[in-house]
């Protein structure tokens, strides 16, 4: 029998996941059942695309984004009354599940590194950031959850995200705990300031993503060298007016 593809084999498990989450909106059976079944197939397909024992260190560093997307999504599809918006994030998380599978061969050498784009790897890391946040919102303002349990949620989310990302761009040494901490820490103090406005969550946790958009791209142009005043402006500006339009959408 003829090997699968990588591509192939992505599309498939892309497809599995999507009608989990899709069983999962109309509730065809056990909520936790098919949640844990998303999770049982997320580490099944993984395994079987990247071929590798999954309790080597490099293959259990490799799938915690994916795991926080996963549990994230799982979490937005339980919280969230509007099928429509539903539908729109389950596709695109979807789409970046298979992203992550038919793009397993990652970090690069130091080398190679510096020159490639991560575009797909910040859009999985945003959209968890996004979801991940909704989903501590969620907690603090349907569920009212101690805020202390909450900063926790969101300063270990943060750390473990920005610590992929670097990872992923194959930096190693004190510099990852060191920019994952104090990033963490800034999406900590957004956090805060997002708990006492009394507003819809959605637009809190895009300000969120907006903040980590701008952060992430100032240290992503300067682990390349490439840092200049002029493109520091450049990711400011596009911050403010996202943020602004954010702001804007606002049913105050």
């Amino acid at each position: 029998m003829p090997k699968l593809p990588r591509a192939v084999k992505s599309v498939i498990g892309a497809i599995s996941i999507l009608i989990i989450f899709e069983l999962l909106i109309f509730r065809v059976w056990s909520f936790t059942g098919f949640g844990i079944m998303a999770f049982i197939l997320l580490i099944g397909f993984f395994v079987w695309i990247e071929k590798k024992a999954l309790l080597k260190r490099e293959v259990l560093i490799k799938i915690i984004l994916p795991l926080i997307l996963l549990a994230s999504t799982v979490a937005f599809i339980f919280f969230e009354a509007n099928i429509y918006f539903i539908q729109l994030v389950i596709i695109l998380s979807s789409f970046c599940f298979y992203l992550f599978f038919s793009r397993l061969n990652f970090p690069l050498s130091k080398e190679d590194s510096v020159i490639v784009t991560y575009y797909w790897l910040d859009l999985i890391a945003f959209l968890a950031a996004f979801l991940s946040f909704l989903f501590v919102l969620n907690l603090l303002f349907i569920k009212d959850l101690p805020i202390w349990f909450l900063m926790i949620l969101v300063t270990l989310i943060s750390y473990l995200i920005f610590a992929y990302v670097l990872w992923a761009r194959s930096k190693e040494g004190r510099i990852v705990p060191l920019f994952s901490s104090l990033f963490a820490l800034i999406l900590l103090e957004s956090f805060l300031v997002m708990s006492f406005w009394n507003v819809d969550p959605v637009p809190k946790s895009l300000l969120m993503v907006i903040v980590l958009y701008f952060y992430l791209g100032v240290l992503d142009l300067k682990l390349r060298g490439s840092l200049t005043g002029r493109k520091i402006i450049e990711y400011l500006l596009t911050s403010i007016i996202a943020a602004l339009l954010v702001i804007i959408t606002i049913r105050w």
